[in-house]
């Protein structure tokens, strides 16, 4: 789950076309069926899209893209800031590149090469349709459209839940000329439930060092804390953890600090106080700190004695990756998308294979020094940019190639 500390944020206009715009743009494209998914009945399968109107590329298909970034979701929202930052630190490959939100009709598809969203079957659902226009207006022009998923479905879902959101991803993936995931696990994700897709990996955006600078614990009793951070839901493994840690009084965490930083998911209300009566009935202060500025984000992750990410099950998390920028090194669960960056650099976080290896993991990083940042420099975004625009060139190539080979 992302928070709003986890990405720098820009703010951006919202325009509107006039109402005569839209009529006309509607009836255009609605001769132009695709898949859609909508919130009334979560999906529905549609007649797949007819051959949309097709763009001269010219002989230069490896030219620089113009790309507008659309966002769903309101600001605040984790998966539009990851959007936003993605798109704010640049494709220094591209020849122009904009930022919209959906609902923004003040602007033309056919301005652009690609347009590229960032969705979940959440965001869909709540989007009231501008999904479905917005899949008919790039069929219109023939723009290709670039669709990252985010949130896939998990093996521990209900059956049911499983098998009614893996078909809106399927339907997503339909209607998007490139799909894109975050993480190996994610592709694995995908893979699972029929969708092929590349993978952008979820970069380490830069911490304004000027806020506030990495530095050593005061090893004082009252201030050692253990910092759970983003978004506050039963999936994130808190209460887990407690009860895999077990009481601790007499032992050196007695009277420590769990410390939760981030909102509580509107569906789970109820979760802090449930964590806080199981981790005050084991020996544990407890504090929901609750949202907080950059500057209150970049403060508790920095001053935190052991940061934690206990997650029960996840496909990519800004939170890990929020340590990392910081300069700190997570104590977080062994998954496949912890254990992928553990892959690529070992010192960068600290794994628990197992729920009984909890308080060990906790006591043995609260002894390690934090005077030496952890590296955060390996996961770029520009790294990350590249690799989208390599992605995209290879599909603007081959597009080329075809609309060569094919009859007038």
């Amino acid at each position: 789950m992302f928070t709003r500390a986890h990405y720098p944020v820009r703010t951006f206009p919202f325009h509107r076309a006039s109402r005569s715009t839209r009529v006309g743009c509607d009836r255009a494209m609605a001769e132009v069926p695709v898949r859609i998914a909508n919130r009334d009945n979560g999906y529905q399968e549609c007649v797949t899209s007819t051959t949309p109107t097709r763009r001269n590329d010219g002989p230069a298909s490896h030219r620089r893209r113009s790309i507008a970034t659309v966002l769903f979701g309101e600001r605040s929202d984790g998966i539009t800031m990851y959007a936003q930052a993605l798109a704010d630190n640049g494709r220094p490959t591209t020849a122009a590149r904009a930022v919209h939100h959906v609902d923004d009709l003040g602007w033309e598809v056919d301005d652009f090469d690609a347009v590229h969203v960032h969705v979940s079957d959440r965001l869909i659902a709540d989007s009231d349709g501008a999904w479905n226009t917005l899949v008919q207006r790039c069929r219109f022009a023939g723009v290709s459209l670039v669709a990252t998923l985010h949130d896939l479905p998990q093996r521990d879902d209900c059956v049911h839940r499983n098998r009614r959101r893996s078909a809106v991803y399927r339907s997503i993936a339909g209607a998007a000329d490139i799909v894109i995931v975050s993480s190996e696990s994610e592709r694995g994700a995908a893979s699972s439930i029929g969708i092929d897709s590349s993978v952008v990996p979820h970069p380490i955006f830069p911490i304004r060092r000027a806020t506030i600078p990495v530095r050593a614990v005061t090893r004082t009793h009252a201030t050692r804390t253990i910092v759970v951070a983003g978004f506050v839901h039963p999936g994130k493994g808190v209460a887990e953890m407690v009860d895999a840690i077990g009481d601790v009084r007499g032992t050196p965490l007695h009277g420590w600090q769990l410390r939760l930083v981030g909102s509580v998911t509107e569906r789970h209300r109820d979760e802090p106080t449930r964590i806080e009566a199981q981790a005050r009935a084991n020996g544990l202060d407890f504090r929901h700190i609750g949202a907080v500025s950059d500057r209150g984000w970049s403060r508790e992750l920095s001053h935190a004695t052991v940061g934690v990410c206990p997650h029960l099950h996840c496909s990519a998390s800004g939170s890990i990756l929020s340590w990392i920028a910081h300069g700190r090194r997570p104590v977080a669960t062994s998954l496949p998308f912890s254990r992928e960056l553990a892959d690529e650099r070992r010192d960068a976080l600290t794994l628990v294979e197992r729920p009984l290896d909890w308080r060990d993991a906790i006591e043995t990083a609260a002894r390690e020094s934090y005077d030496q940042p952890v590296d955060s420099s390996w996961r770029t975004p520009a790294a990350a940019a590249a690799r989208l625009d390599g992605i995209m060139d290879r599909h603007f190539r081959q597009r080329a190639r075809t609309t060569r080979h094919q009859p007038a």
